[in-house]
């Protein structure tokens, strides 16, 4: 039964399950954390959450041009003003403020995920300069990850990122008819068969190195067919696959959906969930495997989901300490925190009230989510999804339904298989 392999990765007993069940049905989520809160416009004093994962924007240019991109093609222009490449110099100030935090802190590792634009951009030989820095600087583990389009992947860098051990998440839009209408070049050329044939090279890489792990990122487009659209990038061999509401909100509603109370992104991703939760496949599609895990009481790996603090931080080019960069998609300068690795510490990013509100839970949440019931499993949606020029983000998600839809779901099929394991 596939939701044994779940169950295995969450920190509670399945007896808590056989005796609970009976009791109250399927367990929601069982909450661990004591929640300051928000009054008289200031916030309670209470323990700050370290930063544990840096998101570095390498590069700030990008080979390709894509319709939905948040850096280049939505509502923010702030690239134009960025140096075009991440130098030595602040790339050796950024690590002594990590390791200023790591040792404040007493981390025991953090995650680094080198991003873009497109990261690939960059020479390979100060690529390798960076990393030796962060090594030789940052007294503590290091897990590095790689976000990019894959065009650019070739042998060399296929070695690179086995020798320093970097996973890579790579975007492909599904069908090459879909793909080529949004992820396009410069000159109008779609990129599917370049990102294909990076694909290929990844999995008959065979020097003297470890396998490259990689994950496929795939915007949902409500035109291709789940199943057989999960059917072909599982064919991929991918060792995780993430599926992406479109960046929308509710100035920039989602292509085909036809109003705040319908679910259609919801119904596409039940399609996809039936498929992959019934092949029993390994393949990890985090976004279903966060919501089995929260509904469990076990743990979360995507921003999106759960009311957890958020950990995470945007260093840009030109060091400039920035919120969640998807942001972008908002409004000009919606990510900026006028902070800079040259001048400011981590310690001083987490009290800006934009990243301080983030480790609210559901305080800082509007009312509406506030007392909807699965609110300790959507979270209330990612944060740019929120917006509007009326309330900016003091909304639910432009996806709500979708979720509320997904969730309910997925709660009850799971139930069934708990059901069945507590008579056992």
């Amino acid at each position: 039964m596939f939701i044994n392999s779940i169950l295995s990765n969450c920190n509670i007993l399945l007896k808590i399950y056989k005796s609970d069940y009976a009791k109250h049905g399927p367990i929601f989520f069982m909450e661990n954390i004591a929640w300051s809160k928000f009054e008289g416009g200031e916030f309670i004093e209470r323990t700050q959450y370290p930063l544990n994962t840096f998101l570095i924007k390498i590069v700030s240019l990008c080979n390709l041009n894509c319709s939905y991109c948040y850096m280049y093609n939505l509502a923010d222009k702030t690239y134009k003003s960025q140096p075009k490449f991440f130098a030595v110099a602040t790339a050796k100030q950024l690590a002594y403020r990590i390791n200023e935090h790591v040792n404040q802190h007493k981390l025991e590792k953090i995650t680094i995920v080198f991003h873009g634009g497109e990261p690939l951009l960059i020479n390979i030989i100060d690529f390798q300069d960076i990393l030796n820095l962060f090594n030789n600087l940052v007294n503590i583990e290091i897990k590095y990850g790689l976000q990019t389009n894959g065009t650019l992947i070739n042998e060399s860098w296929l070695n690179f990122f086995s020798y320093n051990k970097i996973s890579i998440g790579i975007s492909l839009d599904g069908f090459k008819e879909i793909n080529d209408k949004n992820r396009i070049y410069h000159s109008g050329k779609g990129s599917y068969d370049d990102v294909v044939k990076a694909i290929e090279l990844l999995n008959n890489h065979n020097e003297n190195f470890e396998k490259v792990k990689f994950s496929i990122l795939c915007v949902i487009d409500l035109s291709a067919n789940p199943d057989a659209l999960y059917d072909l990038l599982s064919k991929f061999n991918p060792n995780a696959l993430d599926f992406l509401f479109p960046l929308a909100h509710f100035d920039n509603p989602p292509p085909n959906k036809e109003s705040l109370h319908s679910s259609e992104y919801g119904e596409w991703l039940i399609e996809i969930f039936k498929k992959w939760y019934n092949s029993k496949s390994k393949i990890r599609i985090r976004f279903f495997h966060d919501i089995i895990s929260l509904l469990l009481g076990g743990r979360f790996s995507v921003e999106s989901l759960g009311l957890s603090h958020v950990d995470l931080v945007v260093i840009e080019t030109n060091g400039d300490i920035e919120a969640v960069d998807a942001l972008k998609a908002t409004f000009e300068g919606a990510s900026k925190l006028n902070l800079n690795v040259f001048n400011n510490s981590f310690d001083e990013t987490l009290r800006h009230p934009a990243i301080y509100s983030r480790q609210l839970g559901k305080n800082e949440l509007c009312t509406i989510c506030q007392n909807c019931p699965i609110v300790n499993i959507c979270g209330g949606g990612y944060l740019p999804s929120r917006y509007s020029k009326v309330n900016y983000f003091d909304n639910p998600s432009i996806y709500c339904y979708d979720l509320i839809k997904l969730i309910t779901f997925i709660r009850e099929y799971i139930a069934n298989d708990i059901k069945k394991l507590s008579t056992r």
